[in-house]
């Protein structure tokens, strides 16, 4: 694993407490999605073992398509190398809590007879207390259906996590149940989706997904408020603070493509920031940044660019939303 700087993103300013509450029928309101008699919808299923055996290409994508909703699989099938990631983080407005889940479609580590299907959670509270698990399923489902949004679940003895992103990635939630923890996670955006070139989503804009060679990234909510309850051995927790959700897929394993990670959100007032950095393992000294301010919602300042050297001084090439340019005076965050 590389050496990332993600530290659950504590670096989250609040100039003030979140006054828009969560709908309380939202759960309702975004109604389950399953793999049922909806001929429209599209549903990925894979068990623990499932992959292309042998030295074999497997498509994956690394450009955006109009074929492809961001949390549907980037990656099917799966070979020995390439893997995926949904991830969602989220800190309390104080600083003392914060959480990190990642639901992975990754071979990498089969090798041991844990299968493909990883779930990492761990979370951490304002006592001091800390907990963390790694969970390998036996089935993961991803189903999506057009005018609802996406739907999935990793499943395995003793435990189901599942998520669901609406259509429009304006908010999102996810689930936890084992045999020690219940936890439920709500995600209302406080930006839009974006693509790494700072690009904004909508259904009739494409832009590019790839960072660094074999590396690809999409941000489908790059800041939002996070209500959080969750019961560890009986023991409850709640807060509410400033969080994100990513999606993450590589040819390779992350130390192959990835030298470094690191990671920012912030919210003040009405404006929130996610700033993205990745070094390249295959480029010396190549660095891909991105970042990307909103106000009440909609951006206000973005900018992305590859630099090969110290990335706040010097950004070779910054993009723009669809347009590139050269500069040379200092960048500075």
């Amino acid at each position: 694993m590389p050496r990332c700087s993600l530290s659950l993103i504590l670096f989250a300013a609040f100039s003030y407490a979140f006054s828009t509450a969560l709908p309380e029928d939202w759960p309702a309101a975004q109604r389950p999605l399953f793999t049922s008699d909806d001929a429209s919808c599209l549903t990925s299923y894979s068990n623990r073992y499932d992959m292309v055996r042998g030295r074999n290409l497997v498509p994956i994508v690394t450009s955006d398509s109009i074929n492809w909703t961001w949390e549907q699989p980037a990656i099917s099938p799966l070979n020995y190398t390439a893997g995926e990631q949904w991830e969602f983080d989220g800190v309390s407005s104080d600083g003392t809590q914060a959480f990190i889940l990642g639901l992975y479609r990754d071979p990498n580590y089969s090798f041991s007879g844990t299968g493909n299907l990883r779930v990492h959670a761990e979370f951490v509270f304002d006592d001091g207390s800390r907990y963390a698990v790694v969970d390998y399923a036996e089935e993961a489902t991803v189903t999506t259906c057009p005018g609802v949004g996406t739907h999935g679940v990793w499943r395995g003895p003793g435990f189901v996590y599942s998520f669901d992103v609406t259509e429009d990635m304006s908010r999102a939630r996810w689930t936890m149940e084992s045999s020690e923890v219940n936890a439920s996670v709500v995600m209302k955006s406080h930006s839009r989706p974006r693509y790494p070139d700072n690009t904004m989503w909508h259904e009739n804009t494409h832009g590019s997904v790839a960072v660094v060679p074999h590396f690809f990234w999409a941000e489908p909510i790059p800041t939002a408020e996070v209500e959080v309850r969750v019961a560890v051995r009986n023991k409850g927790y709640s807060w509410t603070g400033v969080g994100g959700h990513e999606r993450l897929w590589a040819a390779f394993n992350w130390r192959t493509c990835l030298r470094n990670l690191k990671i920012v959100r912030l919210q003040a007032g009405p404006f929130s920031l996610s700033l993205w950095e990745f070094g390249s393992s295959r480029i010396p000294n190549m660095t891909f940044s991105s970042v990307a301010m909103f106000e009440n919602g909609e951006k206000v300042f973005g900018v992305a660019g590859t630099s090969h050297g110290d990335p706040a001084a010097e950004v070779e090439e910054v993009k723009e939303g669809g347009e590139s340019f050269r500069v040379a005076e200092t960048i500075r965050w």
